[in-house]
């Protein structure tokens, strides 16, 4: 797979991996829209290449003389109503997917890691534990509209018309992050951090340098073929550790402030009322902010277990990564 084209490489996600496949001497071209920030693309040298998965027309060139395609697609849900975000989420993971599927056809690549999430399996009261054979029961719009992907995906998989790799991320923070790991970066550093409840309840998270690892490993392994994968770490942490190991690189100790659970959700509860008077949409997600404050451990060990792969970073070179970056970007 000398060729790849990443979509959604302006992302989070898909600009690490658009820099991890640069580094490994991929020949890298990345499907880009005409509003997006592509700064670091040109400084990474990468092909830039205009298309639309909602626009099927804009895909037949973009996806010529590719061999493999890396899909890492999202909707920000900022400046949107609830309705809006859930319409949009849908149209780009059901209709997306399906030009995406037609561009590779065309274009006779084969190859496809496409980018889940652990969304998809969801949330069921009671089981905290889950695996790639878990049934699914996505609890928001974000993991039904990725299982719908997955689904129209697997059907294109089974017939063997393509050879596709599902992988489910679970939290991951990194450089360029803004998930709950660069919130307690945050109040580590101003020594004061608050936590729902008692923190004890564990939850699957990985740096973004290993997920993007993961992907280009199952590209190259041909026993990926057709198969789904949970990328998370090989253990799960609890708020504490988290808090704990990012106070000890920080070489700060914090106050740390219990909420109750009950009075969060009494104050989300009341926000949202708010939200969806004025702005039309939730300001907190009930759902999720249901599955963050209970106990989910997503097991990664499958891509171990099956493919022998390998984790590059831990825990702690992780957070002392993204602390730097933090930092950093503070002062530029």
């Amino acid at each position: 797979m000398n060729n790849v084209l990443v979509i959604g490489g302006s992302g989070f996600i898909g600009g690490h991996l658009a820099e991890k496949l640069c580094l490994r001497g991929y020949k890298v071209a990345v499907l880009v829209r005409k509003n997006s920030d592509t700064k670091f693309l040109k400084l990474l040298g990468v092909e830039l290449r205009l298309g639309n998965l909602l626009e099927p027309y804009s895909l037949k060139e973009a996806f010529s003389e590719i061999d493999t395609v890396f899909c890492v697609v999202n909707v920000k849900p900022v400046g949107k109503s609830q309705k809006d975000y859930k319409e949009q989420l849908s149209r780009l993971h059901a209709e997306g997917t399906r030009n995406l599927i037609k561009a590779c056809k065309i274009n006779n690549v084969r190859r496809l890691i496409y980018f889940s999430s652990v969304a998809a399996i969801g949330y069921r009261k009671g089981v905290n534990s889950y695996d790639e054979s878990s049934e699914e029961n996505p609890i928001e719009a974000y993991g039904k509209a990725k299982l719908e992907a997955e689904n129209i995906l697997k059907e294109t998989s089974k017939n063997r018309e393509m050879d596709i790799t599902i992988l489910r991320p679970p939290g991951v923070f990194g450089k360029k992050g803004r998930g709950p790991l660069k919130k307690i970066i945050f109040f580590v550093e101003k020594r004061c951090v608050p936590i729902i409840g008692r923190g004890e309840n564990k939850q699957s998270l990985t740096y973004v340098g290993n997920v993007v690892n993961q992907a280009i490993f199952v590209a190259e392994n041909p026993n990926a073929i057709g198969k789904t994968y949970i990328t998370s770490d090989d253990r799960p942490y609890s708020v504490n550790e988290l808090v704990n190991m990012v106070a000890k690189v920080m070489n700060i100790c914090p106050l740390k402030i219990h909420v109750p659970t009950w009075l969060v959700i009494f104050c989300v509860s009341v926000l949202n009322s708010f939200g969806k008077l004025f702005f039309r949409r939730e300001i907190i997600n009930k759902e999720s902010f249901v599955a963050i404050t209970s106990e989910r451990i997503f097991d990664g060990s499958r891509i171990f277990r099956e493919l022998g792969y390998k984790q590059e970073y831990d825990l702690t070179t992780g957070i002392t990564r993204t602390i730097e970056w933090y930092k950093k970007s503070k002062n530029e």
